[in-house]
């Protein structure tokens, strides 16, 4: 049984949220930083697996890795592998813009790859579904600035405005990490 594994990401707001799910799960979470240029693939499974191979080259101890994306339901896989790229270059208004007149569901989906020695990288993915609103809240997290245009399923508010807990919950960073739990208790 592995009970403690690296989180390879710079991304703070990752960090407390996947620490926060492993350690219901007891495992215990170390953040470390390790700049893997980011290739472009066509699938967040890709850029994951890619990213996990190279991070393990270089800590050789058992380590996750989390590519997560929007995708816009009215836009084939968008936009996805790229999802932190538009925001910065068209931010809240041009994504709004371009929802104007078509579905507004869209989903996150992230693809969390484990690899250790003697097992090969291993992809768990979970989604969490919902849309997107008309107006991006007042609340913004840098990290994760699409939270504060989507809201999710069952919900009124966007993500952001939610109680972190609960924000959690049902997420699809712990959808994607009960699926690696799953397959640690099957090892």
């Amino acid at each position: 049984m592995i009970d403690e594994v690296l989180i390879i990401t710079s991304n703070e707001s990752k960090i407390k949220e996947i620490s926060k799910i492993l350690e219901d799960y007891e495992i215990t979470a170390i953040p470390k930083t390790f700049d893997i240029e980011e290739a472009r693939k066509d699938t967040l499974e890709e850029v994951s697996k890619l990213k996990a191979i190279a991070a393990f080259e270089h800590f050789k101890k058992p380590l996750l890795v989390d590519d997560t994306g929007i995708f816009f339901e009215a836009f084939k896989d968008f936009p996805g592998v790229v999802t932190r790229f538009i925001f910065d270059q068209i931010g809240f208004e041009g994504i709004l813009k371009l929802l104007i007149g078509k579905r507004r569901g869209a989903y996150y989906k992230s693809c969390i790859t484990f690899i250790a020695e003697n097992i090969e990288p291993v992809t768990f993915t979970g989604e969490f579904h919902g849309k997107i609103a008309e107006e991006p809240s007042k609340i913004v997290d840098n990290k994760f600035p699409y939270d504060s245009i989507f809201i999710p399923n069952n919900e009124i508010v966007p993500r952001i405005e939610l109680e972190y807990n609960k924000r959690i919950e049902s997420s699809h960073r712990r959808k994607a990490l009960m699926e690696f739990k799953d397959y640690l208790d099957r090892l």
